[in-house]
């Protein structure tokens, strides 16, 4: 997903996890005990690591929201309905076409407060997905009906 109004960042909750970890091996190499300080540096060492490959999250710069993602297969017969419909902003009907569990492949991206939105669907060749439509953004009313169908 590629939009100016979207930005990867470190989550905070991994963040504070890697500096607990981090004053915890502090901690213990200033105990007096064996090995206190291999013990201590390995768990700093941890929490480095914790910190420098901790987790990204996607976020809706406007408003500083989260963007979830969630997946839907369905039959690759309903594809064209779905390009249909998110050119329509019909996003009431989609809940109407049954999923499966494999086929044409629906990602559906929406920030936690339902400002933004954005969906495409993906084709399954061998071995991967490959996009079958373009990304369909919504902000505003069209964002919040499309979130409001996510189950």
């Amino acid at each position: 997903m590629s939009n100016k109004d979207i930005v990867k960042k470190k989550s905070i909750k991994y963040m504070v996890i890697a500096i607990v970890i981090i004053i915890a091996g502090i901690a213990v190499s200033c105990l007096h005990f064996d090995y206190a300080i291999m013990t201590g540096s390995l768990i700093i060492i941890i929490g480095l690591a914790t910190l420098l490959f901790s987790k990204k999250e996607s976020i809706y710069r406007p408003t500083g929201s989260k963007i979830c993602t969630y997946v839907y297969f369905y039959n690759p017969i309903d594809k064209i309905k779905l390009k249909t419909l998110f050119e329509n902003k019909d996003f009431t009907t989609i809940s109407s076409i049954p999923t499966t569990q494999l086929g044409i492949q629906l990602e559906i991206f929406a920030s936690k407060d339902h400002k933004f939105a954005a969906a495409q669907l993906y084709d399954y060749v061998p071995h991967r997905y490959v996009e079958a439509s373009p990304l369909y953004e919504f902000t505003g009313e069209d964002a919040e009906r499309l979130a409001a169908i996510i189950k």
